[in-house]
C-alpha cells in the first residue's frame, strides 16, 4: 500500500488515495501511530489514484490514470465501502491527466495534457453543483 496523494478537508480529516490498491482511506484529525482509518471507500475499476481533492461539502474528487481516459471520479461525502459506478468528470481533450485541486471558490481544477503535449487546466463549476461541470460528467443520476 502506497499513498498516491493526500489532502486535508475542512474538518481536518486526512484523505489518502492509495496507489496500487484502489482505496481511499479517511483518517480522523487526531489520528496518530498505526491507527486504522475512520472509513474507507473503493471507487473500483482502477488501481492508480495519483490525485485527490475534497470540496467544502466534503465530496471526494479522485483522479484516476488507469485507463488514461478515466478522469476524475466523484464520490459523495461520507461514502464508504465499494463505489461500483462513481460519477466521472472528464475532458475529451485531455489524453493524460496530471493533477486536480479545489480552488478558493470551491471549483474543481483538472490539469493534464492533450495529444500534442499541450498543457490544459480546466475549471469546473462544481461550487454550484457537480452537474454544472463545464465538460463531460458521466454517471450522475442526481446532482451532489
Amino acid at each position: 500500500m502506497t499513498a498516491g496523494a493526500t489532502v486535508i478537508d475542512r474538518k481536518d480529516a486526512f484523505h489518502v488515495a492509495q496507489f496500487g490498491n484502489d482505496t481511499v482511506d479517511i483518517f480522523p484529525r487526531k489520528a496518530e501511530g498505526n491507527q486504522a482509518p475512520g472509513r474507507s471507500f473503493m471507487p473500483g475499476m482502477t488501481n492508480d489514484l495519483p490525485g485527490i481533492a475534497v470540496d467544502s461539502r466534503l465530496n471526494d474528487f479522485v483522479l484516476s490514470v488507469r485507463p488514461s481516459t478515466a478522469g476524475v471520479m466523484v464520490v459523495p461525502a461520507n461514502s464508504s465501502g465499494p463505489i461500483p459506478n462513481p460519477a466521472r468528470i472528464t475532458d475529451p481533450n485531455i489524453t493524460r491527466y496530471q493533477s486536480i485541486a479545489i480552488d478558493g471558490d470551491d471549483n474543481l481544477l483538472i490539469a493534464g495534457y492533450d495529444i500534442q503535449g499541450t498543457a490544459i487546466i480546466d475549471t469546473f463549476g462544481t461550487s454550484r453543483s457537480v452537474c454544472s461541470a463545464q465538460t463531460s460528467v458521466v454517471g450522475l443520476e442526481h446532482c451532489l
